[in-house]
């Protein structure tokens, strides 16, 4: 079984935030710009909730 990385990296810039996922991901684009911690922290997971649910639904045959 494959490891499942969901960590995701936030830099903050000037006045607004960005994330990427997964984090070790080089290739991974940057998603934002967020207004503060707390809006780019709830975005990224979301983001993972959305990931996680299309493959979920690819490996049992739904998409």
């Amino acid at each position: 079984m494959a490891d499942l990385n969901l960590a995701y990296e936030v830099k903050e810039s000037a006045e607004t935030w960005i994330f990427r996922f997964p984090a070790d991901d080089e290739t991974a684009l940057w998603q934002g710009p967020f207004p503060d911690r707390a809006a780019v922290s709830a975005a990224a997971k979301k983001f993972i909730e959305s990931y996680l649910a299309h493959h979920a639904a690819e490996v049992l045959g739904l998409k």
